[in-house]
């Protein structure tokens, strides 16, 4: 008789691990038993095959039945895709990677094989492609997803973002040159819409060559890696971007990027000197939002307008002087005029460089009303002095939101925290307001005040802080609150709001001490009481206290705690 095998995996389970065809009893072939039992088997594994393939076949209907996607047109479920895609997946191109991995459209089309035809007729799905290369190793499987990944986005404007991994133990020199990754990505340049790219900067040319232009191009990124291989000198040409919008660049030269500047709008260049920003303001026209991070010193490669230049769309102007000395700052102050300024934002070295006069010069001369002005500074700069601080506020009375910090350093130096705060506390609108009277005020139209410190050294003032909103000697409406125990048990009167700054509805400190200095509760009197009365006027009041970076103490919310005061009708904690 025929003898019937069965497969490896019925074998197992059914015989314990015994083979019956190596049996040789009968004149060295298997006895009848085992032969029986080899058949048995095999019919098992057949009977097992033919349930399994039914399972499935069940499996898919059940599967059909109860996914809401199966009763919908493939447009709507496509649509769905997309939204959630694009809401938990697509990274963004000037950031990290994808901070969820839910939406990859990998995912979705490995659910079931009606989610996989959905997802591969989806175009939307594959405009966006964030690859980790390593220049060292190329595997073919890589490629193969690229191209297939590229080839699903049906020609639609694509984010791309190309990254390299690098690791001290690798040698840059030896790398394998990716030309077969960079001609795939090439193929496609006339769908770019955003492309950053994280790589060496000799890599430029190889990846740029051949590519004529890049018609729907709005995003450009370069983050060199620093490979500290300086007998390259790249140089990254791209033409015809008519699109191109945005631009995001760090530690290149400027020389060194050749692009079309006519229709950007938004740029973040890192380490440019001061001629070369003047350059860049220069080439731009349209620009309306200028960063640039870590400024260097005039590098005199390209000629300083004369006498000066106009610089008519420019409004959000941030400035971070890094290895910047004065003579540079005023350079590049007193060579601008920036009529159309609203948003300015400082944030200064550990060099200590002010020029003072000559910032508020470009103020006056471009007679710009700045509304959101904005200081970072080290604790010990200059700049930290509060005589300075008020010159310069004192001449921007068009500011609606003004920021300050007072960053993190080893030097201390005196607070000037409560000494602002009597400043802003003396300012007094009067009820029927006048030219004259606002044109003395300080910061009379202030919206919003943002304030931060690190290490303060003096306790905070909470008169002086009600003081800016609420001034009882003149209001004469003002509730009078005994200090008695029975009285203060019981529910606070609501206080007549007097309200000194209409405006300023938004106001909030931060002290970040360790636990080691910073303001201290406040007392059970009659500030606590005022601070009550304004939160419950509207006002988003908050005194913030960091004792470690999850620890955060709201001062006024831990004062009525530790209080037997209740919060007056209407009044919600912030």
């Amino acid at each position: 008789m025929p003898i019937m095998v069965p497969s490896t995996t019925a074998q197992h389970h059914y015989s314990r691990g015994y083979d019956p065809i190596k049996c040789t009893l009968s004149e060295g072939k298997p006895c009848n038993p085992c032969l029986e039992l080899t058949e048995l088997d095999a019919q098992l594994a057949q009977a097992l095959a033919d349930f399994e393939q039914k399972r499935r076949l069940l499996k898919s209907k059940v599967n059909n039945l109860h996914d809401p996607l199966a009763h919908v047109p493939v447009e709507i479920a496509s649509e769905i895709f997309t939204w959630y895609h694009e809401e938990t997946y697509r990274p963004s191109i000037f950031g990290d990677s994808p901070e969820s991995k839910q939406g990859s459209p990998l995912r979705l089309a490995a659910v079931c094989k009606t989610w996989r035809e959905i997802a591969f007729k989806t175009p939307q799905l594959w405009t966006s492609l964030y690859i980790m290369h390593n220049p060292v190793q190329t595997p073919p499987l890589h490629l193969e997803l690229v191209a297939q990944w590229l080839g699903r986005s049906s020609k639609m404007p694509l984010y791309i973002r190309l990254q390299y991994t690098y690791t001290e133990e690798e040698d840059w020199e030896d790398y394998v040159y990716p030309a077969s990754l960079f001609a795939l990505i090439r193929d496609y340049a006339p769908w770019w819409n955003a492309l950053n790219l994280v790589m060496p900067t000799f890599f430029y040319d190889d990846f740029i060559r051949k590519v004529e232009g890049a018609p729907l191009l709005e995003y450009l990124r370069l983050s060199p890696i620093d490979v500290e291989l300086e007998k390259y000198l790249p140089t990254f040409y791209l033409g015809k971007t008519p699109c191109l919008r945005s631009l995001d660049i760090s530690r290149l030269y400027l020389t060194s990027v050749r692009i079309e500047w006519g229709n950007l709008t938004k740029i973040q260049f890192k380490n440019l000197g001061v001629d070369e920003i003047l350059e860049v303001l220069s080439r731009g026209p349209r620009l309306v939002d200028c960063k640039f991070p870590d400024i260097l010193e005039n590098f005199s490669i390209f000629d300083l307008p004369t006498p000066f230049l106009v610089h008519n769309s420019l409004r959000y102007l941030h400035l971070h002087p890094d290895e910047t000395t004065n003579e540079d700052l005023r350079v590049l102050y007193n060579r601008l005029v920036l009529p159309s300024l609203r948003h300015f934002s400082y944030a200064e070295g550990y060099v200590g460089c002010v020029e003072v006069d000559s910032l508020l010069s470009l103020f006056t001369r471009s007679r710009s009303p700045i509304t959101h002005f904005s200081l970072a500074i080290p604790q010990s700069s200059l700049l930290r002095d509060y005589n300075t601080i008020i010159q310069i506020l004192e001449n921007l009375p068009s500011i609606t939101h003004l920021s300050l910090t007072w960053m993190e350093e080893n030097t201390r130096s005196a607070s000037i925290t409560n000494s602002f705060l009597r400043r802003m506390a003396s300012f007094s609108s009067m009820q029927h307001d006048t030219d004259i009277s606002r044109t003395n005020a300080f910061l009379p139209s202030l919206e919003s005040f943002q304030y931060e410190e690190w290490w303060p050294s003096e306790n905070l003032s909470w008169g002086c802080l009600a003081d800016i909103f609420h001034n009882p000697v003149e209001d004469s409406q003002t509730v009078k609150v005994s200090n008695n125990i029975q009285q203060s048990q019981s529910s606070l009167p609501a206080i007549h709001y007097c309200n000194r700054r209409p405006s300023l509805r938004d106001f909030r400190m931060t002290f970040h001490s360790e636990g080691k200095n910073g303001p201290e509760p406040i007392e059970l009197n009659e500030d606590l009481r005022r601070l009550i009365g304004i939160r419950s006027a509207g006002v988003n009041l908050q005194i913030l206290k960091v004792l470690h970076s999850e620890d955060v103490v709201d001062m006024i919310e831990s004062s009525i705690s530790d209080s037997s005061i209740r919060r007056p009708r209407g009044d919600l904690k912030q």
